[in-house]
């Protein structure tokens, strides 16, 4: 135990160095007579360590070289005389010599470490002021006119794009911090404000505790401010430090606050039965929240990040990555004119994206189109190559080639005029795959385009980002070995950066490739994988197809009381979805296993609605292929043993059919992932 005296140094080093800071912060030190109170009655608001009042900051009258270059940052030239709006937070602080004692290192560390700062998702540092004598100490910086997210969110109808846009914000700010050594300490929707360009922004620091390199604690007060329980980690309930893993629980719940508007343990008003839910880790439930309901992705991760272990929560770059991935576009004001409209396409834009990827695809194509048109109005090319490039992806999802093709030559031209690499490649690879499946030899010239482009693009950038559509473009070329490789290099990508379609999709060409090549032990854990990353993900389509190939292994092996159930759980999601080529191979497959087992009318009824279905989407292989067995039904060809049908040399015959058909004619491109739009939602 530590002597008086030796306390008593302790202390002498600890003010030593906060005078030491303030000496080297000098120049971010704010005369009080610059400053002007607004309304502290209308504009104040209590914080967890203070008032924050709002308050017009005035430049020096005859600032010195130093605080002239700090003036030129904050004020803009109309500003130079009438000020600007700032936030003042007024710190709570002690009157005995104790309290002074304490609080002074604590607010020259907390300065310390908010000057190093630098990060649009991090409220910026204007200065400070201090009169320890008097009891006061004051933290100046910009005003944010929409308040904290809590409030925004509480006050406007937000939809699920916006919402997100909040949400990568804070995760990016954290991403920040903790690459700064920075743990933030107290992450909640009360501290994170909304800037003039509805941005979030992290705010109220005054929890932070800097970490070494390997984020240890170098010093802390207390496990958690009273108002910040609910936040709070079960290890911070047992008196553990406060650290980036506990960022991340309480981040989990901001989320939750910023999409369903309430507080964690909403149900619960007093702080023991919050402290028993925090204890036994209880997950809220989202069933019958609309917005998290159609956010699976994101729900997943809020999961992950409520872990009772701490060291398994995924870290704040991971989530970063996740969320990255996300349509989302910056709310909008709530008065928008004719010069908005380049804001409202975005955001219409941006909302039609998210029901694309979940497959409601009439409402998804009312706003693109929505948006197709104010692009126009506003003569933004990009913003309608975009559009254009989105929509024809229903068509395409449709098995609507024609159409789908149209859509995207002409998405192509503007991005060719406007030399944007990402969107030419993958224009080019779209059409490519769409003349194959016709059979239209020019596919060849526009997948080696395409090829070029995207390999072009990772060796400029010196990653391997575009390297799932590369392997998919070598796996529509048949190049199946080659592309198996690529594809489990492209895995590792997809799960390093937290992108779980990619990630299933790469899972799912793997096992549809080993499926057509008859290597059904390999095949079948890659299917049930994508399987369940597809579930998590709510990716309908995915889903469909990773049950349509697993029911297809167990067709071929004559396991028919397995399969038919999948194939007919398949045929389910893909006519929900109007997946017409999903809808045309199902009813193939089934009309197949009844034909086996000498179910003639069963077969025949659904050999006929595959080969009208095969017809509609211009598929001649297919629809040809179900005229030919529809005529083989029933010929003496066709007797087997009693209701076995005809038994294992048929089947081997049907999976060689269906190995030439799938491979040849079937095979659909790997989902395109999500290429940055700087118009549409910033980095």
């Amino acid at each position: 135990m530590a002597t008086r005296d030796q306390r008593a140094e302790r202390l002498k080093k600890r003010l030593a160095a906060a005078d030491e800071t303030f000496e080297k912060l000098s120049d971010r030190l704010i005369d009080p007579s610059r400053i002007e109170f607004i309304d502290e009655n209308d504009d104040s608001a209590e914080g967890g360590y203070g008032e924050v009042h709002a308050a017009l900051l005035y430049p020096p009258q005859a600032p010195a070289s130093w605080l002239s270059r700090l003036s030129s940052l904050i004020f803009k030239e109309d500003q130079r005389q009438e000020g600007v709006m700032v936030a003042v937070k007024q710190l709570k602080m002690g009157t005995t010599k104790a309290h002074f004692m304490k609080f002074k290192p604590a607010f020259a560390r907390e300065l310390s470490i908010w000057s190093q700062l630098n990060h649009r998702c991090v409220a910026e540092f204007y200065g400070f002021w201090t009169d320890f004598t008097a009891g006061k100490a004051w933290l100046i910086s910009p005003w944010a006119p929409y308040g904290s997210v809590r409030d925004f969110v509480a006050c406007r109808d937000l939809c699920i794009p916006e919402r997100i846009s909040l949400i990568y914000d804070t995760v990016d700010g954290l991403k920040y911090l903790h690459s700064q050594s920075v743990c933030h300490g107290d992450i909640k929707a009360a501290n994170v404000l909304v800037n003039a360009e509805r941005r979030a922004v992290l705010c109220d620091l005054g929890l932070a505790r800097l970490h070494d390199e390997n984020f240890t604690r170098l010093e802390s007060t207390g496990a958690f401010s009273k108002g910040s329980i609910r936040w709070c980690s079960p290890e911070l309930l047992n008196d553990q430090p406060r650290s980036p893993q506990t960022d991340m629980w309480a981040w989990a719940w901001l989320v939750w606050e910023i999409m369903t508007g309430r507080l964690p343990y909403h149900e619960s008003k007093a702080d023991y039965a919050v402290f028993a839910k925090i204890a036994e880790a209880r997950r809220p439930e989202i069933d019958n929240n609309i917005q998290l309901a159609e956010c699976a992705e994101l729900w997943d991760l809020m999961d992950k990040c409520w872990q009772p272990d701490p060291t398994i929560r995924p870290t704040s770059a991971d989530c970063r990555n996740v969320v990255s991935w996300m349509p989302r576009c910056p709310p909008l004001a709530h008065a928008t004119g004719n010069s908005d409209r380049g804001k409202v396409a975005s955001l219409l834009l941006a909302l039609g994206d998210t029901y694309r990827r979940q497959a409601r695809f009439p409402k998804a194509l009312s706003l693109l189109h929505e948006a197709l048109g104010l692009y126009r109005e506003v003569e933004d090319q990009f913003g309608i190559a975009e559009s254009l490039f989105i929509i024809a992806d229903i068509p395409r999802e449709e098995d609507r080639w024609d159409e789908a093709a149209v859509i995207y030559e002409e998405a192509l031209e503007i991005y060719r005029k406007l030399d944007n690499q990402p969107r030419i490649a993958s224009c080019l690879h779209f059409l490519g795959d769409i003349l194959r499946q016709q059979g239209n030899p020019e596919s060849t010239g526009y997948l080696e385009e395409a090829l070029k482009v995207y390999r072009s693009i990772d060796q400029q950038n010196g990653d391997d980002f575009h390297l799932p559509l590369i392997a998919d473009i070598v796996r529509l070329q048949g190049r199946w070995e080659e592309a198996v490789s690529l594809l489990a290099r492209a895995l590792v990508i997809c799960q390093e950066t937290g992108d779980q379609d990619g990630a299933a999709s790469c899972l799912w060409s793997i096992g549809d490739i080993r499926r057509l090549q008859h290597r059904y032990e390999e095949a079948l854990p890659c299917l049930d994988e994508s399987l369940v990353l597809y579930r998590k993900i709510a990716n309908a389509d995915g889903v469909g197809k990773a049950i349509a190939g697993i029911g297809n292994i167990q067709r071929v092996r004559g396991q028919f009381s397995e399969a038919i159930p999948k194939l007919e759980e398949s045929l389910v999601i893909n006519r929900r979805i109007n997946n017409r080529v999903g809808i045309a191979t199902g009813l193939w497959a089934l009309g197949g296993i009844h034909r086996w087992l000498g179910h003639v009318e069963e077969a025949k009824e659904f050999l006929k609605d595959a080969e009208t279905n095969f017809a509609e989407i211009g598929n001649k292989v297919g629809a040809d292929r179900c005229l030919e067995e529809l005529e083989v039904i029933g010929s003496p060809d066709e007797s087997g043993t009693g209701s076995a049908g005809p038994g294992t040399a048929r089947a081997r015959k049907g999976d060689r059919e269906e190995t030439r058909l799938f491979s040849e004619e079937w095979g659909q491109p790997l989902r395109s992932r999500p290429l940055p739009r700087s118009n549409i939602s910033s980095p």
